[in-house]
């Protein structure tokens, strides 16, 4: 869902430019990676130069951008199932549906690690813990409707 329409995709280049963050601050790339000093992941992303990257002086491909993706949402997934495992205990993680385990990376990414964190997404979290989708769906505001509404579609699938 996110970057559906594609913004800073040169289909003549096969590659993605930076483009305007509909959140605002720094640019972000293909599916909403954000252009950020300490936001890259991957080995590929972070050798190169950012502020070409930034400016749309180079664009990257999208094996480049896919690699980027998965490499930050396994890092998500470790960083909760340790918070997690804290938190609850240390079979809790293993025991959560995956559907549930890539809901929570999906808040994790969107909003930021300090953000999962905080009271807003814990009783999500206990939800997820506990396989208590209601709880889940009462705690599931993205902050927009139709990503609240496409994720809660995914919970419910």
């Amino acid at each position: 869902a996110e970057n559906g329409i594609k913004k800073g995709w040169n289909s003549s280049e096969n590659k993605w430019y930076a483009h305007s963050s509909a959140e605002g601050g720094d640019p972000t790339i293909s599916y909403g990676i954000k252009l950020s000093s300490g936001f890259l992941q991957s080995n590929e992303m972070k050798l190169m130069n950012l502020n070409d990257l930034q400016n749309g002086s180079i664009g990257i491909s999208e094996s480049v951008a896919e690699n980027e993706i998965i490499t930050k949402a396994n890092n998500a997934l470790i960083d909760i199932k340790k918070l997690i495992n804290n938190r609850f205990g240390v079979s809790y993680f293993d025991n959560i549906e995956e559907k549930y385990k890539y809901a929570m990376v999906d808040i994790y990414l969107n909003h930021g690690s300090g953000s999962f964190r905080k009271d807003k997404w814990k009783p999500f979290i206990e939800g997820a813990v506990n396989n208590d989708l209601n709880k889940m769906l009462a705690n599931s505001n993205r902050g927009n409707t139709q990503r609240t509404n496409l994720f809660i579609d995914y919970l419910k699938s």
